[in-house]
């Protein structure tokens, strides 16, 4: 009798500590999968956030490319406008014989710039 209880006791000895052990296999086991999935998951989301942010950087460079394409085009126009103005009135000084520095003092007359009405104050 002492030689079954001795038996049984052991027996019952081995089947909880292979229990704890199946248990404990197993939680290790699940917490092992819940912490690969966090990895995974923590990779997979890091990797959409690096490509969103790539992706928004690179829409948010070729809107300034095309801001700035725009704002050449702009400045060109404006310059080729005035460059043009500056032309003509180069072509039109010429043509009707505009005072320049040297003949400054013989072609101004007084008259021209300054008109006798606003030098009239009386009829103000």
């Amino acid at each position: 009798m002492r030689k079954q209880h001795k038996e049984d006791y052991w027996n019952t000895q081995t089947q909880a500590e292979n229990m704890w052990l199946e248990n404990f296999r197993k939680e290790r086991h699940a917490k092992q999968l819940a912490d690969l999935n966090h990895w995974c998951t923590k990779i997979c989301t890091t990797s959409q956030s690096t490509k969103n942010t790539l992706k928004f950087l690179h829409n948010k460079n070729e809107g300034w490319l095309e801001k700035m394409r725009l704002a050449d085009i702009k400045n060109l126009r404006e310059q080729t406008d005035k460059r043009l103005m500056l032309d003509a009135m180069q072509i039109e000084q010429q043509s009707q014989k505009w005072p320049d520095l040297l003949t400054l003092d013989t072609r101004i007359n007084a008259d021209v710039i300054i008109p006798q009405t606003v030098l009239n104050f009386h009829e103000y």
